[in-house]
């Protein structure tokens, strides 16, 4: 299930025509690894209503700079050497009598022992037939696993998308993210050499565009997206079943 999964989404992904935004620049250490907190959300700007439930199963693919500090906070190999970071996530999503939807997700690294929970709100302020949908968004965002460092953030942002034929659905979001990194050293190996690393904030701009396709229209959908932020991408894509 997993491999057909990560096939598949790297087949659709690799026909995503997609402009990349960037956002910033000159990537550091702090900043590479703060970058893995990110709250990677595929539901479009419209409301689910009452009734919406959806279970997600996706698969992200993280472009990594390979930055040797990064590296052994998130390698237990002090030599891997990497060209990205790959996870397996669950989402729950659910709607409201309200135009506001709630998720969660729980993500876990196929390649490291890094993982990451989250949740989000979202509030739908325009929808209608035959019209773009737009919404705001906020929600938090742990990651555990990474030696010697906690990680914890939270973001906020606007998106808006337009569906056509009933089948399809293009979204685009510009989100603002704020990380906080905490480093331990107490417990830390002599050989990691995390010394260039420390506490440290970060607040970033990401966009997002994606498309959703109703495969199985009222059983499930597909959703494949590219995030945009500092001079890196990721991936995402993501097999979505409920109503």
């Amino acid at each position: 299930m997993v491999d057909l999964l990560i096939k598949t989404s790297k087949l659709l992904l690799s026909f995503l025509f997609i402009t990349n935004q960037v956002y910033g620049l000159n990537i550091g250490s702090n900043d590479e690894v703060m970058s893995i907190n990110h709250y990677s959300n595929l539901d479009p700007a419209y409301s689910a209503g009452s009734l919406g439930l959806k279970l997600g199963v996706a698969y992200e693919n993280i472009e990594w700079n390979q930055d040797p500090i990064a590296n052994r906070q998130v390698y237990q190999s002090l030599d891997r050497s990497s060209g990205n970071i790959e996870f397996i996530k669950l989402q729950l999503s659910k709607g409201t009598r309200w135009p506001i939807d709630f998720s969660i997700q729980a993500s876990q690294g196929l390649d490291s022992d890094i993982s990451k929970v989250g949740g989000q709100a979202q509030w739908t302020i325009l929808q209608g037939f035959k019209i773009p949908s737009l919404a705001v968004r906020a929600g938090a965002m742990k990651t555990f696993g990474l030696r010697s460092t906690e990680l914890s953030g939270y973001h906020a942002g606007v998106i808006v998308d337009y569906s056509a034929f009933s089948y399809f659905t293009l979204f685009y979001s510009i989100e603002s993210q704020y990380h906080h990194l905490k480093v331990s050293r107490k417990d830390e190996p002599l050989q990691l050499n995390i010394s260039q690393l420390k506490d440290s904030k970060s607040n970033y701009q990401n966009s997002s565009i994606g498309l959703l396709i109703r495969a199985w229209p009222g059983v499930g959908d597909l959703r494949i997206a590219k995030h945009s932020y500092y001079d890196k991408n990721r991936y995402s894509f993501q097999l979505s079943f409920g109503i």
